[in-house]
């Protein structure tokens, strides 16, 4: 009984630190304009980083996705628009797609804009369930989320396209 009244504890942290994450990678995301340059990538690289980290603690196998207030795809648009022109330049980078072909790895074009914007999509939308919802519900979307969407399509790749943007400046001779 001991053991799994610590289990939960250890859980009910982990949960509040990863909506703690979401909330602040969304506050950022939304009002992007008051960090520029390598400040800004460097507070997105952090903030993905975390998410990434955290969602590994989420406990699976709880409530059921789908339920809850949903961010419409305007809502989206908006952000990502918004990011795109902001990037500018910064906005494109490459990317292999499957990492374990050994013979001509395809190589695609990756978009930061996109990738913020659809992590911001998906961890919204557990924020949004979690506002009007029960908690373990948010914990579904997010989990779900994280394995079908934005951890392996776009945070990964995300992070590596972020690194010298956020740290520029030091990696310069």
């Amino acid at each position: 009984m001991k053991r799994r009244r610590a289990v939960n504890r250890v859980v009910a942290v982990n949960v509040k630190r990863f909506i703690g994450t979401a909330q602040a990678y969304c506050g950022l995301i939304e009002t992007g304009g008051s960090l520029e340059g390598s400040a800004f990538f460097k507070e997105c690289f952090r903030l993905v980083a975390k998410l990434l980290s955290e969602a590994v603690g989420l406990p699976d196998d709880v409530g059921r996705c789908g339920t809850g207030r949903r961010v419409t795809h305007g809502e989206w648009r908006e952000i990502y628009q918004r990011l795109k022109l902001d990037l500018g330049d910064n906005d494109h980078y490459k990317k292999v797609f499957d990492a374990w072909k050994t013979e001509h790895p395809e190589v695609l074009l990756g978009s930061i804009s996109d990738d913020l914007a659809d992590i911001w999509w998906d961890v919204k939308q557990g924020l949004a369930v979690l506002a009007n919802d029960d908690a373990s519900n948010a914990i579904c979307e997010w989990r779900l989320s994280f394995l079908q969407h934005w951890g392996s399509f776009h945070a990964t790749g995300l992070l590596h396209a972020l690194l010298p943007l956020a740290f520029r400046e030091e990696l310069e001779p």
